[in-house]
């Protein structure tokens, strides 16, 4: 699923959903307008206006302490 982001009034970014069961939840959820809060200068995070459910989802994909890019 392609998705279109509207950052602030002049940053627009495309985008791409995964093929999955937690993206297609998410998909369902858009259009929405969201705040965020930074995380330590590395994240932004925000609150869904519900919990995607991420039972089945592989082991691999689970967040863990420490985990980041790279």
């Amino acid at each position: 699923m392609r998705i279109t982001l509207c950052i602030g009034d002049d940053l627009v970014v495309e985008g791409e959903l995964y093929d999955n069961p937690v993206a297609g939840q998410f998909g369902e959820l858009l259009p929405f307008e969201a705040g965020f809060d930074d995380f330590h200068d590395h994240e932004k995070l925000t609150r869904l206006p519900h919990a995607l459910d991420t039972s089945g989802v592989p082991r691999a994909d689970e967040p863990r302490p420490g985990a980041g890019p790279g």
